[in-house]
């Protein structure tokens, strides 16, 4: 069985810590979530990851314990900076250059957009609540689902150039002015 996304990337956290504070990490419960989970704390501006074993000595900012406290296991641990993940494989756009300092990297026309440098492609959101996915570059792109827009969906931002050439083996998936479009190897679009 599959774990839902919702259990496997949470929701970005204010903080830390913060006793009664339901934006912090320190508050979440573990139970449902997938080990290794993934959150994004925004006063750090650091990704950190659930063990459910882990019994490590509590020291925040790298390690913080889950809401039922430091002598359970269950830690919550901060991806080390600084290092650099795996090289990912060569796409149509040319090789993908080194992951960043999270492991989330992606290449356009051969710059690396890294988790932090103010581009997202894609992002997995907490909007009031709702878990949400976005595919599309521009900075907080999420911000553009209003209240109401669902749980567990998706949303595509605005392409900045509309294809013109036709794909082959697949199709090409974009909006254009609020409207789904996908061009066809035969140059239908729909």
């Amino acid at each position: 069985m599959t774990t839902p996304i919702g259990d496997r990337v949470l929701s970005a956290r204010a903080v830390l810590t913060g006793a009664g504070s339901g934006d912090s990490l320190e508050n979440v419960n573990p139970v449902p979530l997938a080990d290794g989970a993934l959150v994004w704390v925004i006063g750090e501006g650091s990704l950190y990851y659930l063990s459910k074993s882990s019994v490590a000595a509590v020291s925040p900012p790298s390690v913080i314990a889950t809401c039922f406290g430091a002598a359970t296991p269950g830690r919550w641990i901060l991806y080390a900076s600084g290092q650099v993940g795996a090289t990912g494989a060569t796409g149509a756009t040319g090789a993908t250059g080194a992951t960043g300092a999270v492991g989330i990297g992606i290449t356009i026309n051969g710059s690396v957009y890294e988790l932090g440098t103010g581009d997202t492609m894609v992002e997995a959101a907490g909007i009031a609540g709702r878990r949400v996915y976005v595919l599309g570059l521009g900075a907080n792109i999420s911000s553009q689902m209003p209240t109401g827009t669902g749980d567990r969906v998706g949303f595509i931002a605005e392409c900045a150039i509309v294809p013109s050439a036709n794909p082959v083996g697949g199709v090409i998936t974009y909006v254009q002015a609020g409207v789904f479009h996908t061009r066809q190897p035969n140059g239908t679009i729909t």
